[in-house]
């Protein structure tokens, strides 16, 4: 939040996904419904990133916090994976970023639920400038970084 604020810093240095996730792991677990399952797929040799790594901790946590809520008092399995993904223009072109991206190779973090997913209407709303995360220990993000 400070450094969001203009009243704090970012740390940027380069991050070890796989390792980050992994250290998270107890946390993680801690944080999801008992009827949830986590499940990890990391990507082999998969390069380091330039990121905030508290800034990407808290986006990681807040995803498996929303996985989990998605799932509600069923059972349900919460997939975290990591990759390396080949971005073109046209795919960059539909990103919001302040900074231009180029195209090439990206690393991404993807969070999934076995959860009903959204309804047509929160899909509505989701897209609405006005619209919020439902409580203010949640945020909505998206992050791109690229392969050094």
């Amino acid at each position: 939040m400070l450094a969001y604020s203009g009243k704090g810093k970012f740390v940027v240095e380069p991050l070890d996904l796989n390792a980050m996730i992994r250290d998270m792991t107890n946390m993680l677990t801690v944080s999801v419904s008992k009827k949830a399952v986590l499940r990890y797929k990391f990507s082999k040799h998969l390069p380091t990133v330039e990121a905030d790594a508290t800034q990407l901790r808290q986006v990681i946590i807040n995803l498996v916090i929303n996985a989990s809520e998605a799932i509600e008092d069923q059972s349900g399995v919460i997939s975290i994976s990591t990759g390396i993904m080949e971005c073109d223009q046209d795919y960059l072109g539909g990103i919001s970023s302040e900074e231009s991206l180029s195209p090439g190779p990206y690393v991404f973090i993807e969070v999934s639920d076995t959860g009903r997913g959204m309804t047509r209407s929160s899909r509505q709303s989701s897209r609405d400038a006005d619209w919020g995360c439902p409580r203010f220990s949640e945020s909505c993000a998206v992050t791109a970084a690229q392969q050094k």
